[in-house]
């Protein structure tokens, strides 16, 4: 029988070479109890390991990235990181959000639970560039919609490519709330995908003000391409726990920093 600690190495090994694993498979290739998987995952999830999931589990952002620049975590695994953080960052953006508006909202899962909260309110324009968002916002009826239309980015469900990068050139905005993969003090904003970054430029260039949505754990990494400088950003809305010395290097780019 292997000892706690060899099963949390199988188990992260595993992992490592598959983004989402059903518990089926932990089972078939542990050979343990559905009941021992269960407590190993919940403290794997605790230690920050993991993610659990409907029916599995998946590394977290931070492990995924761990040793590589270019691996990007699946839709699923954003979603579930992080949640509470996210949907405290939402409400804290609603302060931002006045009727009469034209807003962006840029693709990503923080973002998405922004456009949740807004489902009480009235009179905005929303433009977005993401397909989930869209179809949440649709339960709406006293906003005006409109889809930015393009290739749809398989499995992360946001608009790219030229189509969508021309649509968001023609448009303003009052506000552009973006989201990024990734923050670091000298390359900016970055995202994992190359085809998303005009679309983000062009919400940021379009738009009178602009305000990230990010969990903390963003400023832990790094990500493939740079989408543009942090002094290219307004505001920045992200979680409490962000580390103190990140927070005043921020306020150094004379960034307002809103903490959640």
């Amino acid at each position: 029988m292997m000892l706690q600690s060899e099963r949390f190495e199988k188990i992260l090994s595993i992992l490592e070479n598959k983004r989402f694993i059903t518990l089926k498979e932990f089972e078939d290739s542990l050979h343990i109890s559905k009941s021992t998987l269960r407590r190993d995952l919940m403290e794997l999830e605790e230690m920050g390991k993991l993610t659990r999931m409907r029916g599995g589990a998946s590394l977290t952002f931070h492990e995924q990235n761990g040793t590589s620049t270019s691996m990007e975590p699946h839709y699923l695994t954003r979603s579930h990181t992080n949640i509470d953080e996210k949907q405290r960052i939402a409400q804290a953006a609603l302060q931002f959000v006045r009727s009469g508006d034209t807003i962006f909202l840029d693709a990503g899962t923080t973002v998405f639970e922004l456009a949740k909260a807004l489902k009480n309110t009235s009179g905005l324009m929303i433009a977005t560039s993401d397909l989930l968002t869209a179809v949440d916002l649709t339960q709406n009826t006293h906003n005006d919609l409109i889809v930015i239309g393009g290739q749809v980015r398989k499995n992360y469900y946001s608009m790219i490519g030229y189509f969508s990068d021309r649509v968001i050139a023609e448009m303003h905005a009052d506000t552009a709330f973006i989201s990024a993969d990734a923050v670091d003090f000298n390359h900016g904003l970055m995202t994992f995908s190359l085809s998303e970054v005009n679309g983000k430029k062009g919400m940021i260039a379009s738009a009178r003000e602009s305000i990230l949505l990010c969990d903390h754990t963003k400023f832990d990494t790094v990500a493939f391409v740079s989408i543009c400088p942090i002094i290219d950003i307004d505001k920045i809305i992200t979680g409490k726990e962000l580390d103190e010395t990140k927070q005043a290097a921020l306020h150094e780019y004379g960034i307002d920093v809103i903490l959640v």
